[in-house]
């Protein structure tokens, strides 16, 4: 029950770790065309508001995880982009549901929840053409807690750098990608990058993913692929490869 637990977060939690489907621009300095409404089970929510202004959330993890998002892309000059991110969660509630005892529980039951907001905030630039996209993402996490009390971490790949911001001053990301439109149908997603967790916690971790985009028509695609991580963190060494399956449904906007 609790590897169940874990990996229905990990799946959540870095869901996010990925025509204009928002499956193909939502790690890049791209925003959807205006009045563009996507979303899929791994990938956010994602509503453009304007040709430069996406929001999202993830409505699976907001009922325990309350969050909104903004994109904003601040320039266009020919191929080259940039934009900002920045995601405000409230993590209180799923901590506390899965601070069970027993075989259901990812954190011990006597650990004391703060009040915990956690705001993530990133740079983006992307290089784009007709069928390559080249994106570097840097940001870091923070969050701030009332009161300022000590509880576990969450000791499993993935779940433990998403989380870590509760622990240590800030998490840094430096992350790179690389998007090759094969054809009108089909593209291919790489992205890689590296998770730094400062002390108390003096963690690092590096991802890599590799995804294949569908693309049935505008209103509906899939991604299907791999995602493989490698950190050394307080509890030790420690890699897995997830598996990385999910559909994207897309309404309104201009192509």
């Amino acid at each position: 029950m609790k590897i169940i637990i874990v990996l229905m977060l990990t799946f959540l939690f870095c869901g996010a770790v990925f025509g204009q489907s928002s499956a193909l621009s939502l790690e890049t300095a791209l925003t959807l065309p205006k009045g563009r409404f996507d979303f899929g089970l791994l990938n956010p929510l994602v509503v453009s508001v304007s040709d430069r202004v996406d929001l999202f959330t993830h409505p699976l993890l907001d009922v325990l995880l309350p969050n909104i998002g903004v994109k904003v892309n601040w320039l266009h000059y020919k191929d080259i982009y940039f934009s900002t991110r920045h995601r405000l969660s409230y993590a209180t509630l799923l901590l506390n549901t899965i601070s069970n005892p027993g075989t259901g529980g990812v954190l011990p039951a006597d650990n004391t929840i703060p009040q915990i907001f956690t705001l993530d905030t990133q740079a983006l630039g992307t290089y784009a053409t007709q069928r390559h996209i080249i994106s570097v993402i840097i940001g870091g996490k923070v969050a701030a807690k009332f009161p300022n009390v000590v509880f576990d971490t969450i000791d499993f790949p993935l779940l433990f750098s998403s989380t870590a911001s509760y622990h240590a001053p800030i998490v840094f990301q430096a992350t790179a990608g690389y998007r090759l439109l094969a054809t009108k149908k089909i593209a291919f997603l790489f992205d890689g990058g590296a998770y730094l967790m400062p002390q108390p916690l003096g963690a690092i971790e590096v991802r890599q993913s590799t995804q294949v985009l569908f693309s049935f028509s505008r209103f509906f695609s899939m991604t299907a692929g791999y995602l493989a991580t490698y950190g050394q963190y307080p509890y030790g060494s420690d890699w897995k490869i997830f598996p990385l399956l999910d559909m994207v449904f897309s309404l309104g906007g201009a192509l």
